[in-house]
């Protein structure tokens, strides 16, 4: 099997929720599995001054 996909996800963004609804069909289609890694953005704002 190929590498996997790091999916780095925030259940707060809505674009992260949409998105997440899609990867694993996305990996399958190219024979992939997903790294799930949950993060939080607002603290990765904070940090980069973001």
């Amino acid at each position: 099997m190929a590498n996997p996909i790091d999916f780095y996800f925030d259940f707060s963004s809505p674009y992260g929720y949409f998105a997440s609804t899609k990867i694993d069909d996305l990996a399958a289609k190219h024979g992939r599995s997903v790294v799930w890694r949950p993060i939080l953005l607002g603290a990765v704002f904070k940090v980069t001054g973001g």
